[in-house]
This record gives C-alpha cells, sequence and structure tokens, in this order.
C-alpha cells in the first residue's frame, strides 16, 4: 500500500498537468468538406487550380498570396515550388478534393475559413544514435494545423515535417543517407 503522502502528491501533479493544458486544446479540427473556402490542386508539371467560391475567391487569392500573371492565372508557393493556377468558381471547393488512393497525389493547398493556425507537434532533435547498423539524427520541424473556431483564412501546405540522417561513423560526421517526409502545416 502506498503512503498517502505519495497519493497526494500525485493528485497534485496530475492537476498541475491539466492546468497546464493550453487553451488550444479546446479548439477543433477543421472539416475538409464545411470549412474548406479554397482547394489548390497542381500536377507534377506546377499547373493547377484553385477551387474556389465565387464569394470567397479575391480572399482566397490573398491568403494564398497568389501574384496574378495574367490571362486570369495566378503564380503562388506549393511544396517549396512555384505553380500556376487557373480559377475555377464552384459553391463547394470540397467537391474536388482527391481521392486518398490516387496516386500520385497532386500538389495541394487548402483554405479554410473562420479558422486559426495552431502549433500541434513541436520541434525536436535527436543525439546521434544506432540504427539499421549505422548512426542517426532525427529532426522535426514544427507541425502547425488549421483548428476552429477562428476568424480569419487559414492555409494548410505540405512541408518537411522530418528529416533522418544517416551517417556512416558514431560521431555522425559522415553522412551517407537523408530521407524526409512531408506533411500539412499551416504558418
Amino acid at each position: 500500500m502506498k503512503p498517502a503522502g505519495s497519493v497526494v502528491s500525485f493528485a497534485l501533479f496530475a492537476g498541475l498537468l491539466l492546468a497546464a493544458v493550453p487553451a488550444s486544446a479546446q479548439l477543433e479540427d477543421v472539416d475538409d468538406f464545411t470549412d474548406l473556402a479554397g482547394l489548390v490542386l497542381a500536377d507534377a508539371s506546377n499547373q493547377g487550380t484553385l477551387y474556389t467560391t465565387p464569394a470567397e475567391e479575391s480572399e482566397n487569392l490573398t491568403a494564398l498570396e497568389a501574384v496574378p500573371i495574367g490571362g486570369g492565372r495566378y503564380e503562388l508557393e506549393l511544396e517549396g515550388e512555384w505553380v500556376q493556377v487557373g480559377i475555377s468558381l464552384t459553391p463547394l471547393p470540397a467537391l474536388f478534393l482527391p481521392a486518398d488512393n490516387v496516386n500520385p497525389k497532386p500538389k495541394e493547398g487548402k483554405v479554410f475559413r473562420n479558422a486559426r493556425c495552431v502549433l500541434t507537434t513541436p520541434a525536436f532533435i535527436t543525439p546521434c544514435v544506432g540504427y539499421n547498423y549505422q548512426w542517426t539524427l532525427f529532426q522535426t520541424q514544427p507541425i502547425y494545423r488549421c483548428k476552429r473556431p477562428g476568424t480569419e483564412r487559414c492555409v494548410e501546405k505540405k512541408k518537411v515535417a522530418w528529416t533522418r540522417s544517416i551517417f556512416s561513423d558514431p560521431n555522425c560526421r559522415n553522412l551517407i543517407a537523408l530521407q524526409s517526409k512531408k506533411k500539412n502545416s499551416c504558418q
């Protein structure tokens, strides 16, 4: 049987943890169907379309930091590359969301209305550790996600979420390979 002091200490510690939960914990995930104000889809040739409601076209272009290039086309950044997009006005941009089994997936960006960008995964880096008979450093980038409720346009695009650097030596100095994965994040 545990002493009463340790039970009280645990209860106090648990209470402090709960009190430390940020207000963002009360936020909800945005909904791809009802909260989606704009959707950008681009192919490997960096040509694409912005699907947006007529009433939100201007706000979505501003949120995406799109630059007019003439002829009703715009240029904007997706996944670290410049893509050119035309505009397709639609009452419901979510109708154009690609199916999860589409391969390869197009580059995409999503604009959510009445949302805000919230840190969901902080960045970290591991020390040099053994990995499959080699050594590695694992580094993540902070990931932010659009959450509701909010009062602004929130843009999510894919970015590098983590990088694994693989080395041939235990001091992690002789780099032999890099691996990375992208995830959606807002800024």
